[in-house]
């Protein structure tokens, strides 16, 4: 596509009634909130909905895209956010605990590691229950099946083109296996949101799905239409903030100066791991540049997805383009041509900091998340996901991209969504052994104690007392000695390998009892809400210390 616009100009015609634009003004023009009595741009159903199932807050028009973005819409607000922080914290912490006891058995596949966190937390949000991936450490079946979903979906939007390809593909995808592969995930959904509606409302924790739950009755809403919408906001809750974070991280390592300005901003800027939050992380300007950045070079969305011009026809960007033709912006090709961005295939987040050199950059045409009344829901979810991951990682590891991923992101395929494969990174542990581990948060001294290669019945009598001598330290004189400093919130666990975890070894969140092999201390009094440490506690150095 870029390729055509580079021969043609900002306007292409790629098919007898579809044109594609890459011009920042066309945004607004297509997407951009209706004035003066102007038709909005519809979007085909065609193309959003080509199995001609129920409609969901993506593919609905008019009207019902209206009520439903209505419903919708409290879930993600600033206020929603700000509850369900405690929620997303918990999965953070269980992901940074995954890679420091991954690290240690070779490269870790980051690009995996930040699906499993997505979709545990859409999960939660949306269902009240995670998909239980950062636990069990691999993907939920159901979650692969979803990949596999989303391919078989482009296929049927292309070939909803040629009606005579898209009637053969249908008699293909009626085949048995194809149907219990679909059967698979509308069942899995239904159950998992039948579950969430036996739960009724939940006031003190608002989701994503309550403002439809409120309405079934009213509305006569159907099951099959609320498990259409559930399943498009697990897709969408998802899918991006993995693909930003994997394409930013990858693009860090590739770059090594701007990964080492943003190593300094972060490490710079706290003085503990718990001071890394929702708030916090919007003070880092760089780190907030670099996420653009990487969404300019690697968007989510790199296609484009089509609008048909209202009756009598529209004007975008300067030309007059008729009634019932279709008009798209793609965004991989708008973000990489030399006319909105100089040096379009570089990293240089200095682009967004005012830098003279890019002052003539079309930053406006940069619009990963869409813009208007159809404009992503889940923006801020994804952009504050995205930044306190990041800055966690930076926080905990130093980092390299392995050999083997050296091309990671040249050699993907595009089936509306990337197709992509394990991005293997060497993660480093940034922090001394007391500064960071589970060591000094709640009793999880014995995590370290359980993970050592003796097994528990060989170890002696004075490594027990010596580890019981360290948490009363730890947890008492240290106090003392050194007061106001939070604990991490770590859960207890045992360290796994990297196959599958044991039911006996599977890690719970923060809040439960883990099946340890051994009874957890009362720490009732000690703690603040969510079951985790508030008391002061005994550390060695500063991250700031270690930046030299």
């Amino acid at each position: 596509m870029l390729d055509l616009h580079n021969q043609y100009g900002d306007v292409v015609r790629v098919a007898p009634n579809e044109l594609a634009f890459f011009d920042e003004k066309t945004w607004k023009d297509i997407m951009g909130h209706r004035t003066q009595g102007r038709a909005e741009f519809a979007k085909p159903l065609f193309f959003y909905n080509p199995t001609n199932g129920p409609t969901n807050i993506v593919s609905s028009t008019g009207p019902e895209h209206a009520m439903l973005r209505r419903q919708l819409a409290p879930g993600f607000s600033e206020k929603s956010l700000r509850s369900q922080q405690p929620i997303i914290m918990r999965y953070i912490d269980l992901l940074m605990l995954r890679l420091h006891e991954r690290c240690k058995y070779g490269n870790v596949d980051l690009m995996s590691w930040y699906n499993f966190t997505t979709f545990d937390i859409i999960g939660d949000l949306t269902f009240g229950e995670s998909f239980q991936c950062l636990e069990k450490s691999d993907y939920n079946p159901w979650v692969r099946n979803i990949f596999a979903l989303v391919k078989v979906n482009c296929v049927m939007q292309q070939c909803a083109h040629f009606p005579w390809l898209r009637k053969l593909l249908a008699n293909i995808l009626s085949s048995p296996v194809a149907r219990s592969q679909q059967s698979c995930h509308r069942e899995s959904t239904r159950h998992k949101l039948l579950r969430r509606i036996e739960l009724g409302k939940n006031q003190e924790r608002p989701d994503l799905i309550e403002g439809l739950l409120e309405k079934k009755d009213e509305w006569n809403i159907s099951t099959s239409y609320l498990t259409k919408n559930a399943g498009v906001l697990i897709v969408a809750g998802s899918e991006s903030s993995a693909t930003g974070l994997s394409g930013i991280t990858y693009l860090l390592a590739k770059n090594p100066e701007p990964l080492r300005k943003l190593t300094e901003e972060v490490r710079s800027s706290f003085n503990s791991e718990e001071e890394i939050d929702f708030v916090a992380v919007n003070k880092l300007t760089y780190l907030m540049a670099c996420v653009d950045e990487g969404m300019r070079m690697y968007p989510p969305v790199p296609c484009g997805f089509p609008r048909i011009a209202p009756n009598e026809g529209a004007t975008v960007s300067g030309h007059f383009v008729p009634e019932d033709t279709l008009v798209a912006i793609h965004q991989w090709a708008t973000y990489h041509s030399e006319k909105n961005f100089k040096k379009p295939f570089e990293f240089h987040p200095e682009r967004f900091l005012g830098d003279p050199e890019f002052e003539l950059d079309r930053r406006d045409a940069l619009q990963p998340f869409h813009i208007g009344p159809r404009g992503c829901l889940g923006r801020n979810l994804a952009y504050v996901e995205m930044k306190v991951i990041l800055a966690r990682l930076i926080w905990n590891f130093n980092f390299t991209l392995a050999p083997e991923s050296n091309q990671w992101m040249e050699s993907q395929k595009i089936y509306n969504l990337w197709e992509k494969g394990p991005m293997m990174f060497k993660l480093e542990p940034q922090l001394t052994l007391l500064q960071h581990s589970p060591l000094l948060s709640q009793f999880s001294i014995l995590h370290q104690f359980f993970s050592l290669d003796s097994t528990p019945d060989k170890m002696k009598f004075h490594h027990v007392l010596a580890l019981s001598f360290g948490v009363l330290f730890c947890d008492g004189i240290g106090a003392v000695v050194i007061p106001g400093l939070a604990a991490p919130k770590i859960s207890l666990t045992r360290p796994q390998s990297d196959v599958a975890a044991k039911p006996q070894d599977r890690v719970q969140l923060p809040d439960t009892q883990a099946d340890t092999g051994f009874v957890k201390p009362n720490t009732k009094a000690n703690t603040g809400s969510g079951g985790q440490f508030s008391k002061p506690f005994f550390r060695i150095g500063t991250p700031k210390q270690q930046t030299d």
